[in-house]
């Protein structure tokens, strides 16, 4: 079997407009082949960067057409060493993960088999999730608070909100947050996402309020390269430092877990592949680092 044809679709990000918030662009990848079977994939994309990543991912079908399919860690030696000559970044991961994951698509296919048993089958049967509440809109706060009630409502647990966007201050972001948590249902968690927009000295002193309002979970509280701070404010709380959601490198993940920068690990599948995936998970587990 031989791979024929690299095709990308772009989905435009007015097709997910909603009342609730503007809508994404997505870069969706075909892989076909001689024998009629076919597999899909899913390319991360940085806003208004769709077009770029799908001329990426052409530029890299040469290096697949008439190809194994099944060969998917030739495929990522030969974008990393013949195409991109080592010189990586994020566009490129995304371009290689959106190609990848339609190979492992395939690759099921093939065996007939779901590709979580090609990698060793499960370790669970069951997978926490929460409601994500972002909404790229400015609305007052009382919609997210309504939003999360209704996905609390539908079924959902938990809940992810970002109370710091759009500049707003530590300290109305904590007023907001003991407002929401007055508004849920006492069992119904509370996921912080400061989406990088603070720093250590503005992180630091919100851990004990954060703490105070039970959150468990605070997301990228500062930016991802910086180490120092993310060592630092994991090393002060109990509440689970995350982060790693806008890297696309193994090199990277390694760094967080040689500065012991988060407890847990959230590596973007459409971002790095799923080779690169379970490859973070294990050095993840090696240092008792967890991974969402």
């Amino acid at each position: 079997m031989k791979i024929t044809n690299i095709k990308t679709f772009i989905v435009p990000a007015h097709v997910s407009d909603s009342d609730w918030a503007f809508g994404k662009a997505f870069v969706l990848v075909k892989v076909e082949t001689d024998k009629s079977l076919f597999g899909w994939g899913e390319a991360y994309v940085p806003n208004d960067c769709e077009h770029a990543i799908a001329a990426l991912i052409q530029s890299l079908a040469r290096y697949l057409e008439g190809s194994d399919p099944l060969k998917i860690s030739e495929f990522r030696h030969n974008a990393l060493h013949s195409f991109a000559n080592l010189q990586t970044g994020l566009h490129f991961s995304c371009a290689v993960a959106g190609i990848e994951t339609a190979l492992w698509d395939l690759s099921g296919k093939v065996h007939d088999q779901p590709v979580y048993k090609l990698l060793g089958g499960a370790c669970r049967t069951t997978v926490p999730t929460y409601a994500n509440c972002h909404s790229n809109k400015r609305l007052p706060f009382e919609e997210f608070i309504g939003y999360a009630k209704r996905q609390h409502e539908a079924g959902f647990t938990s809940v992810k909100v970002y109370p710091f966007l759009n500049g707003t201050s530590v300290a109305e972001g904590l007023q907001n947050l003991t407002w929401l948590r007055e508004s849920l249902d006492p069992e119904c968690a509370i996921l912080v996402d400061a989406w990088r927009t603070l720093d250590y000295e503005s992180a630091q002193p919100a851990l004990d309020n954060l703490e105070a309002l039970g959150i468990r979970w605070l997301e990228d509280p500062v930016p991802t390269e910086d180490l120092e701070s993310l060592a630092r404010l994991t090393k002060a709380t109990s509440i689970d430092i995350v982060t790693g959601e806008i890297l696309s490198d193994d090199a990277a993940f390694s760094a967080l877990l040689k500065h012991r920068a988060a407890n847990i690990l959230n590596p973007d599948i459409t971002c790095v592949g799923l080779s690169a995936f379970t490859s973070i998970a294990a050095s993840a587990q090696a240092a008792s680092c967890k991974v969402a």
